[in-house]
């Protein structure tokens, strides 16, 4: 006899997971609004108590990692892995703000650490790869395996300048939080630079979701000084002019992923100043390159009285950095307006003890192409430039697109370009003695005489003479007579 089944399969499955967790629908059966709300429902329910099993088990296991941080073998990267996933499966149910508050926890759990000299839990000294691995990764020769500086550097190389391509940099930062980096900080396999750009990248990414465009915008600022300070902690470990390419390719790829999250892809007003000190890092980065690769002389150079005139200014009411003070209190310059030469010629001096790379081997497009030949550059940093001044005026920020002037015409006169220095100082002079910022003027004039004596333009070279012979200059005694010599034999 066959025995009759008196249970039917869905009545074991029931039974096995939970009444409550089982809904039969049967294909004959025409699904009504009812019934297809009851499954919604339970799914839904379902869901939310998964969720809430997985966040509990979570939470625990991050508290056991905390409280068991002092004993010997913890390992930061394992504790960071454990509580990063809880970020993310915030993130992925919508607790955006709860996921980037994990984040910032994370970061400065790091920090912490690091100020407490505690780095040598951040890595696993058996996972260590050696250099024939090929991971770039240096070892300590010491025993311990660990390098004393704190933590493992890897060389800054190829490696962390692909992660962003300029001339199509939109989404690209979010590369930069790759599941593969993911898995190195799990096998404690990862540089400092790659850790702190994963964090960054993600929390970022928090912050564009929560529609927190300023705090984005400043954490971005904060994070880019950050990276150029460590990389200049670590510059034996890196390839010449990485910090520039890094910085260059950065800023501008994060300022156009920031702005690719905004309606109509446009910065908010209220933020240009802003972005345009973002972006200023970027010019920055430009000019050390152009005068490594000898784009731009040192001032001494450009002109024979250059160095001794800049030397002959009297400094007024100065703040701390060397800047001039208007009648509010407001430092409207400082040592890049009246000290580009010594710059340039430091910046020379820094990447010649060092092989430069040919600018065919550079990782970024825009500066491959840039450092080709002089006119290249000088189209690279007049295009900078403009970005620059673009947002600085958006913002309404005068001043610093005065200041920004200054500095460009000074990268002119080191190029040799006179008279598109001149075209660039002409503007300041006027606004600098209505403010009474003479120190600023006399700089200025200072230029303007070198430009016009390369350019042969003796009428506006003796005007130029006798404006810096007036009081108000604050040219010394000696710089007096100088120009009075100079001026002298002009009119003779």
């Amino acid at each position: 006899n066959n025995l009759k089944l008196t249970r039917t399969v869905i009545d074991r499955i029931r039974s096995d997971v939970g009444k409550d967790r089982v809904l039969q629908v049967r294909k004959s059966e025409r699904v009504g609004g009812e019934l297809w709300m009851e499954f919604v429902r339970r799914v839904r329910d379902a869901l939310g108590q998964a969720f809430v099993k997985m966040v509990q088990r979570y939470g625990e296991e991050v508290s056991r990692l905390e409280h068991t941080e002092h004993v010997i073998g913890w390992n930061y990267c394992h504790y960071f892995v454990v509580k990063e996933a809880l970020a993310f499966l915030l993130a992925k149910a919508g607790m955006v703000p709860e996921a980037e508050a994990v984040y910032e926890e994370l970061l400065d759990k790091y920090l912490a650490l690091e100020e407490e000299a505690q780095m040598d839990t951040f890595f696993d000294d058996k996972q260590l790869p050696d250099d024939s691995e090929g991971t770039g990764m240096k070892r300590s020769s010491s025993s311990g395996g660990v390098d004393s500086s704190g933590g493992i550097m890897a060389t800054l190389s190829s490696s962390d300048l692909q992660m962003l391509d300029v001339g199509q940099c939109t989404g690209q930062v979010g590369h930069w939080a790759s599941s593969a980096l993911r898995t190195l900080i799990y096998q404690s396999k990862v540089s400092e630079f790659s850790f702190f750009r994963y964090v960054f990248s993600r929390r970022l990414q928090c912050l564009l979701r929560l529609r927190r465009v300023e705090q984005s915008v400043e954490f971005s600022m904060s994070f880019l000084q950050d990276m150029s300070r460590l990389i200049r902690d670590k510059a034996s470990y890196c390839e010449p002019l990485f910090k520039q390419q890094w910085l260059y390719s950065a800023s501008r790829g994060l300022v156009d992923f920031i702005q690719s999250r905004e309606p109509n892809n446009t910065i908010p007003q209220e933020l240009s100043g802003r972005v345009g000190d973002i972006l200023n890092l970027s010019l920055a980065a430009v000019v050390e390159m152009g005068s490594s690769y000898g784009f731009l002389r040192p001032y001494s150079e450009v002109h024979e009285n250059m160095g001794f005139l800049s030397a002959s200014l009297r400094s007024p009411t100065r703040d701390h950095g060397g800047g001039e003070r208007s009648a509010h209190g407001e430092v409207v310059g400082g040592q890049a307006e009246c000290g580009a030469g010594e710059e340039v010629k430091a910046g020379v001096e820094g990447e010649a003890a060092r092989d430069l790379p040919d600018p065919s081997h550079l990782e970024v497009d825009v500066l491959i192409a840039g450092m080709s030949s002089s006119d290249a550059f000088l189209e690279l940093l007049s295009t900078t430039f403009r970005s620059v001044v673009a947002m600085y005026t958006a913002a309404g920020r005068t001043r610093a697109v005065l200041r920004l002037q200054n500095q460009h015409a000074s990268n002119l006169l080191c190029c040799g370009q006179y008279q598109q220095a001149v075209e660039c100082l002409l503007p300041s002079l006027e606004c600098y003695r209505e403010e009474g910022w003479h120190l600023l003027r006399t700089s200025t004039l200072l230029r303007l005489a070198a430009c016009y004596q390369e350019l042969g333009n003796t009428e506006e070279l003796i005007r130029t003479y006798i404006a810096l012979l007036l009081p108000s200059s604050t040219l010394s005694s000696h710089g007096r007579e100088h120009i009075m010599h100079r001026f002298l034999a002009l009119a003779a």
